[in-house]
């Protein structure tokens, strides 16, 4: 090529993007999605950064309002707050984007907003906008053939002002007809974890918390987990001291029994043995007034069952935890959530139900008894005898009900019958209540501001709790709201929500993740932050089909709530746990990070858009590290010691694999796949 024909070529690019920037920043009409295209607000964008700690909202401005832009209101878009970053995995499938652009009319008394929009392909811009100033709006109409990562922008223009409330209307994207991309396209793009946990070892092995928080005068319950080659003899010694004459520990059932009227710490040691082995454990009884010193680990029936639950699955659960081995590892919780009690008619009731909630006749009855016992359906004929059962296997046994009159399900709560419920509870041998605020505003309305009836209503179940004669655990689930990690513990409360459902989508977990960081000082022994219950496994949706979580995003799952040190409750089907699934529940390196007696909640000491190094110490001086890849490419995450707190030379240990990987000095660095966290121990090296 000559070098006219080069200069030629040069000037005719140049003279095409000044056209096109021209194009996109001085349309002054509306430029309407083309038909069959995805439209933005239709596709996850938990993993973008938006500004003043704000989310992107789908249909919406970033405050909530109609999404306006020059006078024209738009259905469809996604508002934001500059500045913002989206990326998206297009992997070829992308072929247009299009949208309408502009700083929102929610910002037509503030003159200093601006934003300007960018689109990249791969990195190349391909899209701008210029500066836009609230009354303006711009089109966006571009080709992204070939891309394997468009990302989209919208900046501050420059000026730092704080206040950009700005729009991406009717923002979609044409991708090529069956194209994988976004999350379908996640597994081809990274590699995807597998089993991880080796097979568990022939030698005794005892696992579980190590300590144990008791009432004065109030039964002990305790199961002790140990695994290996069976046959395997159990024993304990330090039960021969006169303040623990009412304690018994049968070899048999491997259960510790009875009670303790005089408060302490009580030392005992648990020993096993096999043909392969033996093993001992040092096991603290701590009588007093804090229960719950470690987060409890157990089974919840809500996301396997929901509305189906019965007591034979309530039985059949406690089997499975027994036969998977899973009770063997620590986890002790049977929990029945909604749907036991009884629910009027809707004619009874004076209102029609959604149409979600299943309306079986076996459902229907008075909610108490003259005395006021609460009554349970037909499907549940007799709670104490399904306690009894759960007990029988060394396991606790825990249900559900609510502050108002009604619960989730439209099921009878406890409004009014608060005392009556709590005693009954016991009589009936629970260990653990989840009390749930659905509706609760109903009744507790008059009861002042939100936090203030919130808190009311919580202490006074928790009071009632309290005076029981068995200690029983008690789970305060209001989402999250009202800074209830300021208040849940003065109620009573051993655990507490800190934010709404989680279900099995990256970007729910990603929510779960980052509000429950943001309260990890309120976590403590005896009283926990809790993200909300594992999704992992054969869900009940879609016929038990597995979790809709990668491995990879199942590992960030289960290492984080590790980490955080939150109550690990599994939500599905016991009966069919897959190999991979078990992997994730049985690894006791995992468990005793979990478990960890310190009670220091993890915390990330990095947090950027990319990756995240959190850092929990441990009470053997050590720390948990999790290494946290939120983006979907595989990358090198450093462990900068200095940065840490950490000596300058540790020994590491993956505990996933539960192999040392030898002794590093100022750093450790470890390559984690897209959307995946891994788990490593740093021990200061012996000099």
């Amino acid at each position: 090529m000559s070098i006219q024909q080069t200069k030629f070529l040069l000037h005719k690019n140049m003279i095409l993007a000044v056209i096109s920037m021209l194009y996109v920043s001085a349309v002054s009409g509306v430029f309407a999605a083309p038909a069959g295209a995805t439209y933005l607000d239709e596709i996850d964008l938990s993993a973008a950064t938006c500004g003043a700690g704000r989310h992107p909202r789908a249909k919406r401005t970033v405050e909530g309002g109609p999404i306006a832009l020059a006078g024209k209101v738009f259905a469809r878009g996604v508002g934001v707050h500059a500045p913002f970053t989206f990326k998206l995995l297009a992997n070829g499938a992308a072929m247009r984007f299009t949208a309408n652009v502009g700083v929102d009319d929610d910002m037509h008394d503030r003159p200093l907003a601006s934003v300007r929009f960018l689109v990249l392909a791969d990195d190349r811009i391909v899209a701008d906008s210029g500066v836009l100033r609230a009354g303006e709006r711009a089109v966006i109409d571009v080709n992204l053939a070939g891309a394997k990562w468009v990302t989209l922008k919208t900046t501050d223009a420059g000026d730092g002002y704080a206040c950009d409330h700005a729009d991406w209307a009717d923002a979609a994207f044409v991708f090529k007809p069956g194209a994988k991309w976004g999350d379908a396209a996640l597994a081809e793009l990274s590699r995807q974890l597998g089993v991880l946990t080796p097979p568990e070892s022939p030698a005794p092995r005892i696992n579980g918390p190590s300590v144990l928080g008791v009432s004065p005068g109030k039964p002990v319950l305790y199961y002790l987990p140990v695994t290996g080659a069976k046959p395997i003899q159990v024993a304990v010694e330090g039960l021969d001291v006169d303040k623990l004459k009412e304690v018994t520990f049968d070899p048999k059932t491997r259960m510790l029994t009875g009670k303790v009227d005089t408060a302490g710490d009580y030392k005992l040691v648990f020993k096993a043995k096999n043909a392969k082995g033996r093993a001992e454990r040092i096991f603290t009884l701590k009588v007093g007034s804090t229960i719950c010193l470690t987060p409890p680990l157990g089974w919840n029936s809500w996301n396997c069952w929901g509305q189906e639950v019965s007591d034979e699955k309530m039985r059949r659960a406690a089997d499975a935890m027994v036969s998977s081995g899973l009770a063997d590892h620590g986890w002790s919780y049977i929990v029945l959530d909604d749907c036991w009690r009884t629910r009027p008619t809707e004619k009874e009731a004076g209102f029609k139900r959604p149409g979600w909630v299943r309306d079986p006749p076996h459902m229907y009855g008075p909610a108490r008894e003259a005395d006021g016992t609460p009554v349970s359906n037909s499907h549940f004929p007799d709670m104490k005898a399904m306690a009894d059962y759960i007990h029988a296997r060394g396991l606790k046994a825990g249900l559900y009900s609510v502050p108002g009159s009604m619960a989730c399900c439209y099921t009878f709560g406890s409004w009014a019958h608060e005392e009556k419920d709590a005693a009954t509870w016991a009589a009936w041998g629970y260990d653990l209540v989840k009390y749930d605020w659905c509706y609760g505003d109903r009744e507790w309305k008059k009861a002042g501001n939100d936090r203030e009836r919130q808190f009311k209503a919580y202490k006074l179940m928790g009071d009632c709790l309290a005076r029981q004669g068995r200690d029983i655990v008690y789970n305060v689930c209001n989402y999250g709201r009202h800074e209830v990690t300021k208040w849940a513990r003065a109620a009573g409360a051993h655990y507490w929500r800190t934010n709404n459902d989680l279900k099995d989508t990256w970007k729910l977990l990603l929510r779960s993740i980052d509000q429950n960081m943001e309260v990890a000082d309120a976590a403590a022994p005896g009283g926990w932050n809790d993200p909300d219950m594992l999704v992992v496994g054969p869900m009940r949706s879609n016929s038990f089909t597995t979790s809709r979580l990668t491995p990879n995003e199942q590992y960030a799952h289960i290492s984080l709530w590790a980490v955080m040190a939150s109550p690990l409750f599994i939500g599905c089907d016991l009966e069919r746990l897959d190999p991979f699934t078990r992997s994730l529940l049985v690894n006791d390196e995992v468990l005793e990070i979990n478990q960890d007696t310190l009670g220091k909640v993890g915390r990330p000491m990095v947090h950027t858009s990319e990756y995240d190094v959190w850092i929990r110490p441990l009470a053997d001086g050590s720390h948990a590290v999790a290494l946290f890849n939120r983006t979907w490419e595989e990358i090198e995450i450093p462990a900068d010691f200095a940065k840490l707190g950490l000596p300058s030379s540790c020994v590491v240990r993956d505990v996933w694999s539960q192999k040392d990987l030898g002794e590093f000095r100022d750093r450790f660095t470890a390559s984690i796949p897209g959307h995946a966290a891994l788990l490593y121990k740093l021990s200061k090296s012996k000099e």
